[in-house]
C-alpha cells in the first residue's frame, strides 16, 4: 500500500541529494535562484539537504583514512568533530537549525578569509572579484585588472596597472586614499568611485561622496595650457575622462543620470563577498549597482553582522532570505523602493 508521507519524504531526500551535487560542482545564477525557492518552500527541504551533507562529510572523513598510508589511523580523524564557529550571531532557527549549512552552500557561502591584501592582485576571469583592504576599505576588480596596493603611515595608496576598478574607500581624513594609473592620481577619503585605464584616457566616475583628480604631470606648461593641469572636483554621478596625452584634448566632465550611472557600473554585478559586515553596509554598497533601492528602518536590522557571499544582483533573494531567516519584515512603498523592518 503506497504511503504518501514516506513518498513525499523520499523524494524530498532524491532532491537534496541532487541539490548537494550541484552545489559540488558549482552553480550557475539561475541555479541558486531555485535551490533559495527550493529551499524555502519548505522547511523539510532545507532539513533534507542538511543531512545530505551531514552524510557527505562522513565519507570525506573515511575517504581521508587511508590504512596504507599508515599502520595507526590518524586520531584527528577519529575524533568527534569539533564545535565549528557560529558563521552569524543571528539564529537559523525559523529556517530549521539544519538548513544552516544548506543555506551557506546556496545563496550565501560563508567564508573565513582574513581580509588580507595582496601586493598585486590579478583578476582575469570572473567578472568581478572584491578585495578587502585592511583599513577596511575594498576594491571589486574586473576582468583583466591588476592592481598593486602601496599602503604607508601618511597615505593609502593603490596602483591601478591596467583595468578597471571600483572603489569602496573607508573614511580616515589622517590617510587620504589615492589611486594612481598612469600618472593621472584620484584623491578620496571617503567615498565610492570607479577608475578605469583606457588606451588614451583614464575614466574616473564618482557614485558616491567626492574625489580630486589630479593629471599627469608634464614639463613646462603654457598659458593657454593652465587649465588642462589643474585638479578636477567630481561629485556623485559626475564622470571625467582625462587624456593620456596633452594632445589628446581636454578633460571633460559630465553629470549622470541615475540610470547612466546604474548602468556604467553594471560589469560589477556578480558575486560579492563579505566578512563581518554589516546589513547596513551590505544595502549601501547593493543600492549602488541596482534600481531597487533598500532601506533599512530599524537599527537592530541595520547593525546585524553577515559574512559570506551574494549575487549583487539578486535583491529580491536577500529580502527573501531576511524575511525566511532573521524575522525582517520588508514593505514595498514604491515600485523600487523596499523599506526593511524587525519583524
Amino acid at each position: 500500500m503506497a504511503n504518501p508521507e514516506r513518498d513525499s519524504a523520499a523524494g524530498c531526500e532524491e532532491q537534496a541529494a541532487q541539490w548537494l551535487w550541484r552545489l559540488d560542482r558549482g552553480l550557475a545564477p539561475e541555479e541558486q535562484d531555485a535551490l533559495f525557492e527550493w529551499l524555502t518552500a519548505d522547511a523539510a527541504n532545507a532539513q533534507a539537504l542538511a543531512r545530505q551533507r551531514g552524510t557527505w562529510r562522513q565519507l570525506d572523513r573515511l575517504a581521508d583514512w587511508r590504512p596504507e598510508h599508515s599502520g595507526r589511523p590518524n586520531p584527528d580523524l577519529l575524533a568527534p568533530p569539533r564545535r565549528r564557529q557560529a558563521w552569524s550571531r543571528w539564529n537559523w532557527a525559523p529556517l530549521a537549525a539544519a538548513a544552516v549549512g544548506a543555506i551557506a552552500a546556496g545563496l550565501w557561502r560563508w567564508n573565513s578569509s582574513d581580509g588580507q591584501p595582496t601586493r598585486a592582485a590579478e583578476h582575469p576571469l570572473a567578472p568581478e572579484n572584491r578585495r578587502n583592504l585592511v583599513d577596511g576599505s575594498a576594491v571589486k576588480l574586473n576582468r583583466a585588472t591588476e592592481l598593486t596596493v602601496l599602503y604607508s603611515e601618511s597615505e593609502r595608496r593603490v596602483r591601478l596597472e591596467r583595468g578597471e576598478g571600483f572603489f569602496l574607500v573607508a573614511k580616515d581624513s589622517t590617510r587620504p586614499f589615492i589611486v594612481e594609473v598612469s600618472g593621472v592620481e584620484v584623491r578620496a577619503v571617503g567615498t565610492a568611485f570607479n577608475v578605469s585605464l583606457g588606451v588614451d584616457a583614464v575614466e574616473v566616475l564618482v557614485a558616491e561622496g567626492t574625489v580630486l583628480v589630479e593629471p599627469p604631470a608634464t614639463g613646462e606648461v603654457k598659458p593657454e595650457e593652465m587649465s588642462a593641469t589643474q585638479p578636477t572636483a567630481l561629485e556623485a554621478k559626475q564622470r571625467v575622462s582625462v587624456p593620456l596625452r596633452a594632445e589628446s584634448g581636454p578633460r571633460s566632465v559630465t553629470t549622470l543620470s541615475g540610470q547612466e550611472v546604474k548602468r556604467a557600473l553594471a560589469w560589477q554585478h556578480g558575486m560579492m563577498t563579505f566578512d563581518q559586515r554589516s546589513l547596513a553596509a551590505i544595502v549601501a554598497e547593493l543600492n549602488l549597482l541596482n534600481e531597487v533601492q533598500l532601506v533599512i528602518r530599524d537599527p537592530a536590522v541595520a547593525a546585524m553582522q553577515f559574512s559570506g557571499t551574494i549575487r549583487s544582483d539578486n535583491v529580491a533573494g536577500l529580502v527573501r532570505l531576511l524575511q525566511s531567516g532573521f524575522k525582517v519584515r520588508s514593505e514595498a512603498v514604491a515600485p523600487n523602493k523596499i523599506v526593511l523592518r524587525s519583524g
